[in-house]
């Protein structure tokens, strides 16, 4: 069949479009290669997203999730998609996809130090999933953002020591994350700070050296957790405009092809602005249809 919309990617942009395209009354698919929900899962604690006090991430994604129909969802990898023509071709590894129109939202990932090519053990993304690997150690989170400090919430409560290293000589993360974690007792936030090398005992970390205002400091640790920004997620290329990043531009100057959430170039990335582009773009496919079909 030829659905009149499909929507790459089932976090929280994606799934919003669906909600949107539903009440819309296009017939369409989510395609997620992984978990629906995306990043969202891995967040232990939001308190800045409307009509919630406090909520894990997990549980938005879920109530998210239970507002669209299960069979509307194809879990599946895109290789490779084809908007060279009217009807737009998606090719998944268990089967191909047409659509009058699409949505491109998949997100973004973790960046990666380059040290990690090195396959050191210890060094970790995701402090949801890897949290009870380092139940009781001295951990060092590498970032100055909301998702570094973050981190260094979430592990205070399970590690001995967290320790923040800031390349810069203050954090971008927002005022009410850095003023939460100056009041623990445990995390210890070090501005002006980069990672020089790492120390290991066999295949474990035992200490790492940091460069500060031109000199060099050691500290004690058995893992590393990176929050150093994103990237793109998707692999390959769509010939759509993108930024020197690799974030699509907004305007993807071609017909019937939108995007949205954290793979667009924007200066504000939060779960909010991310359900505004899916709402928005779901919205844009339903005109750009009506007008086209």
């Amino acid at each position: 069949m030829v659905y009149d919309l499909v929507i790459v990617g089932g976090g929280c942009a994606g799934l919003t479009a669906a909600i949107y395209a539903m009440r819309a009354g296009l017939t369409f698919v989510v395609i997620e290669r992984e978990m629906l929900g995306g990043k969202l899962n891995s967040i232990p604690k939001i308190n800045n997203y409307p009509g919630y006090q406090e909520i894990s991430g997990f549980k938005l994604a879920s109530d998210i999730i239970r507002q669209i129909p299960t069979n509307v969802v194809s879990y599946d990898l895109i290789s490779k998609i084809d908007l060279d023509t009217q009807i737009k071709t998606i090719y998944g590894d268990r089967k191909e996809y047409k659509a009058k129109s699409i949505i491109i939202a998949t997100g973004s990932k973790d960046k990666r130090l380059k040290i990690e090519d090195e396959n050191i053990s210890g060094i970790w993304h995701c402090e949801v999933c890897d949290g009870g690997m380092v139940k009781d150690q001295d951990i060092v989170v590498i970032g100055g953002g909301d998702s570094a400090f973050t981190c260094a919430i979430y592990l205070s409560n399970i590690c001995k020591n967290v320790h923040i290293l800031i390349r810069k000589a203050e954090a971008r993360a927002s005022t009410i994350l850095v003023d939460e974690v100056r009041c623990l007792s445990n995390v210890f936030i070090h501005y002006n700070s980069s990672l020089k090398a790492i120390t290991q005992e066999g295949n474990k970390i035992k200490n790492i050296i940091v460069s500060q205002f031109g000199n060099e400091t050691t500290i004690d640790c058995q893992g590393i957790y990176v929050k150093i920004g994103q990237e793109p997620s998707i692999g390959f290329n769509l010939g759509i405009p993108k930024n020197d990043l690799g974030f699509f531009d907004y305007d993807t100057k071609i017909p019937g092809v939108f995007v949205a959430g954290d793979c667009v170039s924007k200066d504000i990335k939060q779960i909010v602005t991310a359900c505004s582009d899916g709402a928005e773009a779901a919205l844009n496919a339903f005109f750009f249809i009506s007008k086209n079909f």
